[in-house]
């Protein structure tokens, strides 16, 4: 299962270039709680982007590099977004693709899932989450939290196939 995860404001912002234009505490748990000892794949720019790793999560960093050794952590190496997906797709267990920008764009076709946490204010940015058609998923679970939204969107249709 291919599930897309990313918190995003009011206009689509996930970024402001190689960082995120907030800092929401609540939010920062509730991805951690829901990433825990999960697959998260993440794209290399991302990853050297973040702060700190991601204990206790089994990260798959998607690189063109096959001889990848920048910021430690990471437990995989992924070089084909494609094979990546093609694996992981018939897989009950979800990968969690965590970004960035193009990572998301390139894998939207095949998400089974979005969980979206929507943050109602605006901010200052330069990276958005790519464009779907709402009328393409369902919305499985909404919980409100006291500074954002979660979404679970699952596509009503079979995404794009390899």
């Amino acid at each position: 299962m291919i599930v897309l995860m990313a918190a995003l404001d009011a206009h689509g912002l996930i970024g402001n270039h190689d960082k995120m234009p907030w800092h929401v505490p609540e939010e920062l748990a509730f991805f951690k709680m829901k990433t825990l000892h999960q697959h998260v794949l993440i794209g290399r720019e991302t990853w050297e982007a973040m702060e700190s790793t991601l204990p206790q999560r089994h990260v798959h960093v998607l690189t063109r590099n096959p001889d990848y050794a920048g910021k430690p952590g990471y437990e995989y190496i992924e070089t084909s977004l494609q094979k990546v997906i093609f694996n992981w797709k018939p897989q009950a267990q979800p990968l969690l693709i965590c970004g960035g920008a193009q990572t998301y764009e390139q894998s939207l076709p095949y998400a089974d899932e979005l969980w979206l946490s929507l943050l109602p204010d605006t901010y200052e940015g330069t990276v958005f989450f790519p464009k779907f058609d709402e009328k393409d998923f369902m919305v499985k679970e909404q919980i409100r939290y006291t500074k954002f939204q979660f979404f679970r969107l699952l596509r009503k249709k079979k995404g794009a196939s390899l």
